[in-house]
């Protein structure tokens, strides 16, 4: 983490206005994506709603007519969209009308616009403010986010400020209280959880009733809605998906990432509780070793009734999968330590500020 710090130049106190900001509309989770205005993410780069860290919203505002600047731009670079290094870096193209414009030569559909009427900085010393925090966190707001001349009633402001505060103490070397809940997740608690439904007598495996409907006495999920319930159930922050319903394999990675989860390297150590995943299918890790582990999930309607939710009797290779996740709590538990939001916060600002010695 070291070599980022100060790698986009900013002063501290420019990234905690953004920071502020940030935790307001998306809870620092860089997966997160809203699903209000109908958009799914099957069809990106367009999707009618915000994505991500700083909720990237199409241009005109809800409307599918264009692409969604975050995976667009995503696409262009070859990144994934809920990658949060990638998304700091777009945030420092504002001004760049290569991301800008979108290609489309009609002006910028998104970033840095000043104006008359609300308060405006250029951008270039919005990234050298030394002023207040509360300032940095209103340039940021109206010339980066909002771009119009009032503040709606669903917005939070004075939250956003108190965020962009805590941001800066932690910069500062101080260990502040966080100002309000973030997401949760008993680790432990899922891993129970799975291995007690393949245990079960009763579970089967179905992806018309995948919903945790029970027909004739038996409860019934899919490979990815085995892992959903599993998350509900336990204390997991799934309304950070900005949907109730279970996610299928093509949602997951973006919507374990919303939900504090983080891609992990397939060759190394695994662990209880990993979750591995590919286009087609996913599965919870029950023994971990180096780069193997035995697995567990739900696999297929195709098998007998005890084997179709259940313990693998074999060791699978991580390189089995596209990728692994590991949840990025300190520990199994039913919520997150001090130390983890310190952490969450502070995992983004080491993108921005200068360090002043």
């Amino acid at each position: 983490m070291d070599n980022l710090v100060g790698q986009y130049g900013w002063t501290k106190e420019a990234a905690a206005g953004c920071c502020g900001c940030f935790y307001e509309e998306s809870g620092m989770n860089p997966g997160i994506y809203e699903t209000s205005h109908g958009g799914t993410i099957n069809n990106l780069p367009y999707f009618p709603g915000g994505m991500g860290l700083a909720q990237w919203t199409d241009y005109p505002a809800y409307s599918g007519t264009y692409p969604n600047p975050l995976p667009w731009a995503a696409q262009r670079d070859g990144r994934p969209w809920y990658d949060g290094n990638f998304q700091c870096f777009l945030c420092t193209m504002a001004e760049d009308p290569t991301y800008t414009d979108m290609g489309y030569g009609e002006g910028a559909r998104w970033g840095w616009q000043t104006s008359s009427s609300y308060p405006s900085i250029s951008f270039s010393a919005f990234k050298s403010w030394t002023g207040s925090i509360e300032d940095a966190v209103k340039y940021w707001f109206y010339d980066f986010e909002w771009h119009y001349s009032s503040i709606p009633d669903w917005v939070n402001f004075p939250a956003r400020v108190q965020w962009g505060e805590y941001a800066y103490q932690l910069m500062q070397g101080e260990t502040p209280q966080p100002p309000g809940p973030m997401p949760t997740g008993n680790l432990q608690g899922f891993i129970n959880w799975c291995i007690e439904k393949c245990n079960a007598a009763d579970v089967g495996y179905s992806q018309t009733y995948r919903e945790e409907q029970t027909v004739d006495g038996i409860t019934y999920y899919d490979c990815s809605s085995f892992i959903w319930y599993g998350l509900y159930h336990n204390d997991f922050d799934t309304e950070a998906t900005g949907h109730s319903y279970p996610f299928d394999t093509t949602a997951m990675p973006a919507d374990l990432a919303a939900m504090g989860w983080r891609e992990i390297d397939r060759t190394g150590e695994l662990k209880p509780g990993d979750i591995g995943w590919t286009s087609t299918h996913a599965e919870v890790c029950y023994t971990g070793g180096n780069g193997e582990g035995v697995f567990m999930g739900a696999h297929s309607d195709s098998l007998p009734l005890a084997d179709q939710v259940s313990i693998n009797s074999y060791t699978s290779q991580g390189t089995r999968f596209e990728k692994i996740f590991r949840f990025s709590s300190s520990g199994p538990g039913p919520g997150p330590s001090p130390a983890r939001k310190k952490a969450k916060i502070w995992f983004y600002l080491k993108r921005w500020y200068i360090p002043q010695y």
